[in-house]
């Protein structure tokens, strides 16, 4: 029975697919009958109690019964006894306990605890996307820190922590430097530029994985720094960034052909391309610099003669609320009526991090948690040699003080290879005497094995653990090349790192 459940795996984090398992009360059912069964009663097996527990949780949390499930999380810790004492279990399996332990709070209404769990939950691992992205879901003061650490890993929240700067208080200084980092750094973000994306989502992949590479960035980047730098009343930078935006966008004279002269003006009648966000920044920065010539009632007048609908921009939120401290009510049109304390609301506790507990994303959990892990179960810190041990770092030089990384573990869970190929990146830096590196690539691959016969794959292969391959530079933060401000605030510090893993990995005994 315990094996159907898809929970005595070799390899943690893998397992059976969660769709193979029993959900909800089937689920919970299937574990009770285990629990019962007297397999468990001599004291021994510690480890598939303890993760027949664990399932019994996760199925409680699907059918929204957190009680239940807080009971036995806390069975769990009792059942390893003094296994829980162990740094591995506490980096694995007692991690999992805190998260789902936040989880049935937040079910519970019990959000000032849940939060404690989350913040402990992400503080424990601080070098791992999934967890801390796992973390992000349900912070709220604590947010701010998480995603810095998640950027500093992997250039695909440049964005998002740019926005989150935005929207916390007492930040816009910072946040300002930030927007004029990255356009000085050429940061360009890929997806489209839809009005309801830049007002209610922080997602949004970038083009920053090459750190070698010079571009230069897309107008409503640009245009995002001029409201920031305008917000806090630098506005001759203010205004050459607008300047740049419109340039940027506009481009060098080129010969349309038909074709594109058509969708050309097909885009001007939608608001959500480039070309309207860029031309309500300018309205934004306008009305800034009327603002602080005590222009009070062109400021206004500005704000409100655009036709264009505003996305809920923080430095918008910022000057409606000076405005209306010093307009009386009945003087305010159109936009000014707004109530920026719900706008306000609204933009903090954005649907991005909202506190969703649906059945689907709890049945996730079996997989995006970690399992228990054991020093005895667990890849050395070690490098691949040819033939002889496929799995350890590997690394391949791509240039001065640049390398490719690779980390392969059979018997690890991806989290651990995950920080196992971080350990390497900065034992590499610490031998080029180099005090921080910047990632500007990370990708985590699941590893499966397939048997062949005359060269036809057989079968549908079997687990073979999982690889993290990295792309660093090493580097001075002291001397950072003016190209790559933007990764400034992604530098990870590598005695840190080094500290951080090397006593987990390294020097711990079991």
């Amino acid at each position: 029975m315990a094996g159907t459940l898809g929970l005595l795996g070799s390899i943690a984090e893998s397992g059976s697919k969660a769709h193979y398992r029993e959900v909800g009360e089937a689920g919970i059912a299937a574990c009770t009958t285990v629990l019962a069964s007297g397999y468990f009663d001599d004291g021994g097996s510690w480890e598939r109690h303890v993760n027949i527990l664990r399932a019994r949780a996760i199925h409680y949390l699907e059918v929204k019964n957190g009680d239940a499930a807080l009971a036995d999380l806390q069975k769990i810790d009792e059942v390893a006894g003094s296994h829980a004492d162990d740094i591995f279990y506490q980096r694995s399996l007692g991690l999992s306990v805190k998260y789902l332990e936040g989880v049935a709070l937040i079910m519970n209404d019990n959000a000032d605890a849940a939060r404690g769990a989350f913040k402990a939950f992400s503080d424990m691992r601080p070098y791992s996307k999934n967890l801390q992205s796992l973390g992000l879901k349900y912070m709220t003061d604590d947010r701010l820190a998480v995603i810095e650490r998640m950027v500093r890993l992997d250039s695909d929240y440049l964005y998002l922590h740019a926005t989150l700067l935005d929207i916390q208080d007492g930040q816009e200084v910072k946040a300002a430097e930030n927007w004029a980092h990255l356009v000085a750094g050429g940061f360009r973000k890929k997806a489209s530029y839809k009005t309801a994306e830049m007002q209610e989502s922080f997602s949004g992949l970038v083009s920053a994985k090459d750190i070698q590479i010079i571009t230069t960035s897309d107008p409503v980047t640009i245009g995002m720094a001029a409201i920031a730098a305008a917000r806090v009343g630098q506005m001759a930078q203010a205004e050459a960034f607008m300047e740049q935006a419109k340039t940027t966008l506009v481009g060098a004279p080129e010969k349309q052909n038909d074709r594109e002269d058509i969708i050309r003006r097909l885009r001007r009648l939608s608001t959500d391309n480039a070309e309207d966000l860029v031309g309500m920044q300018d309205v934004l920065v306008k009305a800034y610099g009327q603002y602080y010539n005590r222009d009070l009632v062109g400021a206004r007048d500005t704000l409100v003669s655009s036709s264009k609908k505003f996305p809920v921009w923080p430095a918008l939120l910022d000057l409606l609320e000076k405005l209306q401290r010093i307009i009386p009510e009945e003087n305010r049109l159109g936009l000014m009526k707004v109530d920026v304390e719900a706008a306000w609301f609204k933009l903090r506790n954005t649907k991005a991090f909202s506190n969703k507990t649906g059945k689907n994303f709890v049945t996730s959990l079996f997989e995006r948690l970690p399992s228990l892990e054991k020093k005895s179960q667990m890849n050395s810190y070690s490098g691949k040699v040819w033939f002889f041990k496929g799995s350890g770092f590997s690394e391949k030089e791509l240039g001065k003080d640049r390398y490719e990384i690779k980390f392969v573990g059979d018997v690890s869970s991806r989290t651990v290879v995950e920080e196992l190929s971080l350990l390497r990146a900065a034992d590499l830096a610490r031998q080029s005497k180099k005090t921080g590196f910047i990632i500007s690539d990370i990708t985590n691959y699941t590893r499966t094995r397939y048997s062949t016969y005359n060269g036809v794959r057989m079968g549908a292969g079997t687990p073979a653990g999982y690889m993290t391959s990295l792309t660093v530079t090493f580097v001075d933060p002291d001397k950072l090349p003016d190209r790559w401000i933007m990764h400034k605030g992604r530098i990870l510090m590598t005695d840190k790192v080094w500290q951080d893993l090397s006593s987990v990995y390294v020097k711990s005994k079991n």
